[in-house]
């Protein structure tokens, strides 16, 4: 069970929520999350102190670069920004990243999966993780885990997100506790 968490706004909830087990921290930069995010200074300090975690930058398209010169690999952005802008970047530049894409339908998954390079995570309802089983999608060239968002928690596939902006850190921490140690996929 791989888990990530979202929403990560300073280094002791990062630190505590690796020391508790997540294998994926997300911060938002320059305040894309509706909750705040960091400053681009606050998230590379921060990702300087962790080790065992693995970072996911919620990043702008023209910051995708400065983000591999710092060899942070892991982005999240949504269909649309990834769909406008992966073109601009090279083949090697596109291989290097592994991607946290948030879709809104079967046709935005769809075309993730024709994309050369691609490698990454999809987000989306429950509803169309459902319509994507029904029709095959994500089991094919797919590398990656799905991702299923529903407002009052986030549930995966083989993957649990977790959203920190409303919970304490005993609540995120007993929530990694509770799914490491579980086969189901849904909290």
């Amino acid at each position: 069970m791989v888990i990530k968490v979202d929403a990560i706004r300073n280094l002791q909830m990062a630190r505590f929520c690796a020391g508790t087990g997540a294998d994926f921290l997300t911060f938002a930069l320059n305040n894309r999350s509706e909750v705040g995010g960091v400053s681009w200074e606050e998230f590379l300090a921060i990702h300087q102190w962790l080790a065992g975690v693995e970072v996911v930058a919620d990043a702008d398209y023209h910051q995708w670069s400065d983000l591999e010169k710092h060899e942070i690999y892991n982005i999240q952005c949504n269909f649309e920004e990834f769909f406008e802008n992966h073109i601009s970047l090279s083949a090697s530049s596109m291989a290097h990243f592994q991607w946290w894409i948030i879709v809104h339908s079967v046709e935005q998954v769809r075309w993730l999966e024709q994309v050369e390079n691609f490698r990454g995570y999809f987000q989306m309802p429950q509803s169309l993780f459902q319509k994507c089983l029904d029709s095959g999608i994500g089991q094919v060239k797919n590398k990656s885990f799905v991702l299923l968002y529903q407002p009052s928690k986030i549930l995966t596939y083989k993957q649990t997100t977790i959203s920190a902006s409303s919970k304490s850190f005993e609540q995120v921490g007993k929530l990694v506790q509770i799914i490491k140690g579980s086969d189901e996929y849904i909290l």
